[in-house]
């Protein structure tokens, strides 16, 4: 019983190195097109096999990930820049300003646009405020 959990340990140790790895790779580069593809021949795996251990180790997808580190990138872009939307979905890897208008949309209930007129109108506020 004990030699057969020692492999089974080692190869969950392994995945989770595996995983660990690739996170890191994501962090980093997330702002370039990175494929499942990409990670899968980095790792030397099957993009099929990379997704499932993805999905199984995080519980999330390795799309769902890449999409929302992209959009906490561009959302704090629209905090601490005045670059146009375009720019921002453009800096943060997104290769289609429509879709990051949609996908933003979608998670934060309103478009980059309108975030961005509520936090200059509720700055606005605060200065006028402590003044």
């Amino acid at each position: 019983l004990l030699s057969r959990s020692q492999p089974i340990s080692n190869a969950n140790q392994a995945q989770s190195t595996l995983i660990h790895s690739a996170l890191v790779y994501i962090k980093n580069n997330f702002r370039h097109k990175i494929t499942i593809k990409d990670l899968a021949d980095r790792f030397h795996i099957t993009p099929h096999y990379f997704g499932n251990l993805f999905n199984n180790t995080l519980g999330i997808s390795f799309t769902e990930c890449l999409k929302n580190l992209r959009l906490q990138y561009a959302y704090s872009l629209l905090v601490t820049t005045d670059m146009s939307i375009k720019e921002i979905s453009l800096e943060s890897g997104f290769s289609d300003c429509a879709y990051f208008i949609s996908i933003f949309r979608k998670k934060y209930q309103e478009t980059p646009y309108q975030y961005r007129l509520k936090l200059k109108t509720f700055n606005r506020k605060q200065e006028k405020a402590t003044s």
